[in-house]
């Protein structure tokens, strides 16, 4: 099985198709780019791969794009966008990985320090003014009731006619 690799894998063909296609492009380009280099048919993107090229809308898509290509004991291989997070794959295998606890530094002429609760700092109290994450928030006042809106008063039709008498 093949090892996986990081290509930075450019874009700016897919300025070549119409304006509301460019993503659809471009998604198309980074499968055939891993096609050709990872020599199989069948490539996978990711979510985040896909959703790094539509970010911007349908018409414009990023210049370039850096991808990690890992290829699968099915022989397919699945790009996914280098920057983002871990496959499952990496998950479980740091999670098996034990974790190593850092060495203290040593003490004067080479002996341990030692190390004493009593010195340790008390944790500070929360203030009383923050409520415990788990409590709900005290209730709000309910506002008051606004007065009710006066209709517009509706003009005269007489009194409409003599305005216009008077401009003429």
């Amino acid at each position: 099985m093949a090892e996986e690799r990081v290509y930075v894998i450019p874009l700016r063909k897919a300025r070549r198709a119409s304006r509301n296609r460019r993503s659809a492009r471009a998604a198309k380009l980074v499968r055939e780019f891993l096609q050709r280099h990872m020599k199989t048919e069948n490539v996978k993107l990711s979510e985040e791969l896909n959703r790094k090229l539509w970010e911007r809308g349908a018409k414009r898509t990023p210049s370039r794009v850096r991808v990690r290509a890992v290829p699968k004991e099915d022989g397919s291989v699945e790009a996914i966008l280098a920057e983002g997070k871990l496959t499952k794959d990496e998950i479980e295998a740091a999670e098996k990985k034990p974790k190593e606890k850092p060495e203290a530094p040593a003490g004067k002429q080479g002996q341990p320090e030692e190390t004493s609760t009593a010195e340790e700092a008390p944790e500070p109290e929360p203030k009383p003014e923050e409520a415990p994450k788990g409590e709900a928030k005290p209730e709000e006042k309910p506002k008051a009731e606004e007065a009710p809106k006066e209709e517009p008063k509706e003009e005269n039709p007489e009194e409409s006619g003599d305005k216009k008498e008077e401009n003429k």
